[in-house]
Parts: C-alpha cells; structure tokens; sequence
C-alpha cells in the first residue's frame, strides 16, 4: 500500500492516513488520544473495494490488525464461570495484557483473538487480533 494522504490538524491528538493498496483496495486508518493525558490510544480502520476486486472474497478470509510477538502476553477474558457468577458479558476488546504494559484487542462482532502462549514466540506464533 502507499500513503494516499496524511493529516493531522493542529492541536489536535488525532492521526488519520489513507493509504491505496492493489487490487483496488483502500484503507483509511485513524488513531486517537481521547484526550490530553489519556493512557490509551484508540484506532480504527475502515476498508473500501472497488467493484473489479470483487475476486478479493476468494482469495482473503480474514482482517489481520495486530500480530504481537516478543512480548509476555496475559489474557484477561473472565471464565465461563465467573461471567455466570458475576452476571458478566464476555470482553472482547480488551483481552490481552502486553509486557504487563498495555491492553491490546480487536472490538468487532466477529472479532478473533488468538495466542500461542508464551513470549519469546516468532511473530507466526504470538496474539492475534483479526475480523474473520
């Protein structure tokens, strides 16, 4: 992909890029302070095809936003039993502590996280988040 256009407005705690990928593919990604001083950054990302990359269904099955590798990774879904408990929906979005730092996670409906466990793993083996 190429960077089609970058903009952040003065003053502002907000990054927004729009990149153009092959196959006529374009993406726009944004990432955000709430405000000043917050300890998180949001992100979002939104994906657009033209019609002649219709094809792209049959060849992609799954939106892969984050890969994390070498780090020490928690995951800090509640258990079956503690949300029946606690009355507790499932956390999807917040699911996983890296280097005992910050919070990492995919918020969607189909949302897939994944971890092969310990650090010290190859990127192939880390936490994923993707939309599948």
């Amino acid at each position: 992909c190429a960077v089609q256009s970058a903009l952040q407005a003065n003053n502002t705690l907000r990054l927004h890029l729009r990149l153009r990928c092959a196959d006529g593919v374009v993406a726009e990604y944004e990432a955000w302070l709430p405000e000043e001083g917050s300890h998180y950054l949001r992100s979002h990302v939104k994906l657009w095809a033209s019609p002649s990359s219709a094809s792209l269904t049959d060849r992609f099955g799954a939106l892969r936003l984050f890969t994390m590798g070498w780090a020490s990774i928690s995951e800090t879904m509640a258990s079956e039993r503690e949300r029946g408990v606690f009355d507790l929906e499932p956390i999807d979005g917040l699911p996983a502590v890296v280097d005992d730092r910050f919070f990492v996670g995919v918020e969607h409906p189909m949302a897939i996280h994944t971890s092969a466990g310990r650090s010290n793993k190859t990127h192939e083996e880390a936490y994923v988040g993707e939309i599948a």
